[in-house]
C-alpha cells in the first residue's frame, strides 16, 4: 500500500509545498458542498457556545470529477486557550491537533479523507455580508481556502442553522457555492 500525503501532512510537516492542488480530481472548481448528518450535527453543537469566532477544519473527499464537495465531519482548531485567544485569528489552529484528526479519519473512515476546507461561525450578532467577504480574503491568504477548499460560514438565524460556502482565487476572486445539508 503506497502513503499519499495528505493535506495536513504537507502543510504542517513541511513535505511537499501545502499549496499544491495534489488531492483534487479535476481541472473544475469546486462548485457546491453537501454537509452530512454529522457535519450538521456538530455545527449546530458550535453555535452559542461562546462570545468568540469558532472554526476548524472539514474533512471529506471530491466526488463528480471534482466539482461536488462531500463532507464527512468537522473538528474544531485545537485546544485553543481563551487566554491566548486573538479575535483577529480566528484561523488560529494547533497542527498536532489537525494532523492527529486527518490520520484518524484516513485509518477509520477512508483512506480518500483529508482536510478540504474550513468553518467559521460567527459569535451572536456579528457579521454579515461584508464580513463574511473579508474572512474569505484572509483565509485565501492564510492558504486555507482557494477555488477548490472552501470557507463554510455558519451562524443561528432563528432555530435555523444558516450555512454559506465560499471559495476563493486571484482570477475569480470569490464564489459563492451551493450548500446542501444532511446527505449521508
Amino acid at each position: 500500500m503506497e502513503f499519499e500525503l495528505a493535506r495536513a501532512h504537507r502543510r504542517f510537516l513541511g513535505l511537499t509545498p501545502a499549496w499544491e492542488p495534489q488531492d483534487h480530481p479535476g481541472s473544475q472548481p469546486t462548485r457546491s458542498v453537501a454537509l452530512s448528518e454529522g457535519a450538521v450535527a456538530f455545527f449546530h453543537n458550535q453555535l452559542g457556545v461562546t462570545p468568540a469566532y469558532r472554526s476548524g477544519p472539514v474533512f471529506g473527499h471530491w466526488e463528480a470529477e471534482g466539482e461536488r464537495l462531500q463532507i464527512v465531519c468537522a473538528s474544531l482548531a485545537g485546544y485553543i486557550r481563551w487566554v491566548e485567544y486573538d479575535p483577529g485569528q480566528p484561523f488560529a489552529m494547533q497542527s498536532e491537533y489537525v494532523l492527529g484528526w486527518t490520520d484518524a479519519l484516513r485509518a477509520t473512515v477512508s483512506p480518500s479523507i483529508d482536510w478540504v476546507g474550513q468553518w467559521l461561525a460567527f459569535p451572536t450578532g456579528v457579521g454579515g455580508l461584508e464580513e463574511e467577504a473579508r474572512l474569505v480574503r484572509q483565509a485565501h491568504a492564510l492558504q486555507l481556502v482557494d477555488r477548490h477548499r472552501p470557507l463554510l460560514v455558519f451562524r443561528q438565524q432563528r432555530d435555523e442553522l444558516e450555512v454559506h460556502a465560499y471559495t476563493f482565487d486571484t482570477e475569480d476572486g470569490e464564489r459563492t457555492l451551493e450548500v446542501q445539508e444532511g446527505t449521508r
